[in-house]
């Protein structure tokens, strides 16, 4: 889901429809962005609560891997 929403080397999505596609609370979701963050996949995350929307940063080392 993720991947259809990052352009480049960022990405967004609004936070409701993408847990509910997902079948994850909000939690869940921002605790998967912290995994992907620890694992050097994401370069940040952030969750604009007014928006309701993520944005996230690909990671440079996962780009040159490209």
């Amino acid at each position: 889901m993720l991947a259809t929403h990052t352009a480049g080397q960022a990405g967004s999505v609004e936070a409701e429809p993408l847990t509910r596609l997902c079948g994850l609370s909000l939690t869940q979701v921002e605790d998967l962005l912290d995994r992907l963050l620890h694992a050097d996949v994401l370069a940040g995350w952030h969750h604009g609560a007014e928006a309701g929307e993520l944005r996230w940063r690909l990671s440079r080392n996962r780009l040159e891997a490209e």
